[in-house]
């Protein structure tokens, strides 16, 4: 079994001084709640801002980075109709536009989120990072609307099934009730739970990859910018086990997206691999069967970006290092100091920077007594 995660790199909803104008404007008339990291900071620049911290209640989380205002928005029942204020009050602003696009295709609004999309387009005017994001967004909203325009939707309480109505029906209630046993399991040994419910797409087998863009080796996605769990249906309803390991596994990567929201592009792909079949239980054949001597271990820094151009034959290998490194992690450390390394990458640092500070090791420190443990040894970087 091999699972891909879908790349993105989501822009935050950045505001200039005039824009923050109407946002705080729309603040005090509304009483919206507003999360602010850098909360000492904020207040001295701008000691009228409503700031207030309150865990699951803020709609919006505010930074100042690079003379900018940088928001990101969190899914609450104020979010929608707050953006539509900023909307209709900045209607030329791009920003405000992305960031209601965001929140509407989480919903699954996709018609009205791809109209934000084009409106977005067209205010843009020197921004190439947003221009190229905007693209490959309102591509994935685009395709989305055309592929499960006559979907059936099931919902449980915590996740919502889209699928091809003429399928058979046991396979979606059979989804449900692991992804529904996968939230209680996965969620406490994470000790973290969604904050909203989970879209999963079932595509029929000629689906699959042309609906999701993933590689021809793939088994299953999740995807961070449409915020869903997609997989093909082929072998589902006979083999539950196959099912079993796929949902499970992205269940942990939406997890993991949730948990680091807009930083999600920080974590290297190996742990963000290793961590969902470790959390998930996957069973995967384990570095050390291969004979020692044969190879050298790939460094981890080989494995921390896409694996989406891997060749097909070094996938495993991949997924194998991954899995390996991650329990070698979680043994030595323990889960709750793998979790303060996931904190600190959410905080935009890097993955060396977050295991010198919470591990008190460096990460070329741990690639080889990892190795050690192993028997093996690191491959040279090629120069």
């Amino acid at each position: 079994m091999k699972i891909v995660t879908a790349e993105a790199t989501v822009p935050l909803f950045r505001l200039d001084e005039r824009l923050m104008g109407h946002v705080k404007g729309i603040l005090f008339q509304s009483r919206i709640l507003v999360t602010v990291p850098a909360v000492a900071d904020i207040r001295q620049r701008h000691p009228r801002v409503p700031v207030l911290e309150m865990a699951g209640n803020a709609v919006l989380r505010v930074q100042r980075v690079a003379g900018f205002l940088e928001a990101r928005l969190v899914e609450t029942k104020h979010g929608v109709p707050f953006l539509r204020k900023v909307v209709a009050l900045s209607p030329d602003e791009p920003f405000p536009h992305v960031a209601l696009a965001d929140l509407l295709q989480e919903k699954d609004h996709l018609p009205e989120a791809g109209k934000h999309l084009a409106q977005a387009k067209e205010r843009i005017k020197k921004d190439p990072g947003l221009q190229s994001y905007l693209k490959a967004v309102t591509t994935k909203v685009h395709r989305a609307e055309k592929v499960e325009d006559k979907f059936s939707t099931h919902s449980s309480v915590h996740f919502t099934v889209k699928y091809d109505g003429g399928d058979d029906p046991d396979t979606w209630t059979t989804v449900l009730d692991i992804l529904e046993e996968a939230y209680r399991e996965i969620g406490q040994k994470f000790n973290f739970f969604p904050s909203k419910p989970i879209i999963v797409v079932l595509h029929t087998k000629n689906q699959f990859q042309g609906a999701t863009g993933s590689p021809g080796w793939a088994d299953g996605l999740f995807d961070p910018v449409l915020g869903r769990i997609q997989i093909p249906t082929q072998g589902a309803a006979t083999d539950r086990a196959w099912l079993t390991r796929v949902l499970r596994h992205e269940f942990v990567h939406a997890l993991i997206h949730e948990e680091l929201r807009a930083t999600g592009g920080m974590i290297p792909t190996w742990l963000n691999e290793g961590l969902a079949m470790q959390l998930a239980g996957d069973s995967w054949q384990e570095v050390t069967s291969v004979t020692p001597g044969e190879h050298s271990l790939v460094p981890l820094t080989a494995l921390e970006g896409s694996w989406e151009s891997l060749p097909a034959e070094k996938v495993s290998l991949a997924y194998r290092e991954a899995n390996a490194a991650t329990h070698y992690l979680i043994e030595r450390f323990g889960m709750h100091k793998v979790h303060e390394v996931l904190v600190h990458l959410k905080a935009r640092q890097t993955i060396a920077a977050a295991m010198q500070d919470r591990l008190l090791l460096s990460y070329d420190h741990f690639q080889q007594q990892w190795a050690d443990s192993l028997g093996s040894t690191l491959a040279q970087p090629k120069s």
